[in-house]
C-alpha cells in the first residue's frame, strides 16, 4: 500500500512504536504502530495493516488497512482497504471501500470539506472535529467516534 509520493517527507510511527498526544505535519504520516490522540496532516495519512489509532484523523487523503476507533475527515478522499476496520464517523468528498473492510458509523459525502468547502461557501458553521465548549468556555469531553452528534453514542 504505497501512498506517498517518492521523495516526499513522511512521518512514521513504526510497528513497535506507540505515540500518545497530538501529531501535526505538513507532510504525510504513516502509522504502523499504535497512536492514541489526534492526527492532522496537509498530505496523506496512511494507517498500515498493523496500525491502530484511537482518536480523530484529519488530512487531505486518508488510506487505511488497519484499525481506527475515532472520526476521520478528509478533504479529498478516504480509502478503506480490505483489512481495515473503522469505528467512527467519516467526512469526505470521495470514498473507496474495498471488499472485506468493516465500517461502523455515519458517513457524510454531501458537501465539500475544508478549504474547498470554504471556497465554495458550503462549509458548515462549526467544524465537525472541533471540541464544543460549555457556557464557561471550558472544553467538554466529546465522543470522538461520533462527528455528527457529539456526545450521543
Amino acid at each position: 500500500m504505497e501512498s506517498q509520493t517518492p521523495g516526499q517527507n513522511v512521518t512514521v510511527i513504526s510497528k513497535d512504536a506507540q505515540f500518545e498526544g497530538t501529531l501535526t505535519s505538513k507532510d504525510s504520516i504513516r502509522i504502523d504502530g499504535r497512536l492514541i490522540g489526534q492526527v492532522s496532516s496537509e498530505g496523506t495519512i496512511t494507517v498500515g495493516s498493523t496500525g491502530k489509532v484511537e482518536g480523530n484523523l484529519t488530512a487531505k487523503q486518508i488510506i487505511t488497512a488497519g484499525v481506527i476507533s475515532g472520526g476521520i475527515k478528509a478533504s479529498e478522499k478516504v480509502e478503506l482497504k480490505g483489512t481495515s476496520r473503522l469505528e467512527g464517523d467519516l467526512l469526505t468528498v470521495r470514498l473507496v471501500i474495498e471488499d472485506g473492510a468493516r465500517f461502523e458509523g455515519m458517513c457524510n459525502m454531501g458537501a465539500a470539506t475544508g478549504a474547498e468547502a470554504t471556497a465554495r461557501g458550503t462549509a458548515r458553521p462549526q467544524a465537525i472535529l472541533d471540541t464544543p465548549a460549555d457556557k464557561d468556555g471550558d472544553e467538554k469531553k466529546v465522543d470522538s467516534k461520533n462527528l455528527f452528534n457529539p456526545g450521543t453514542r
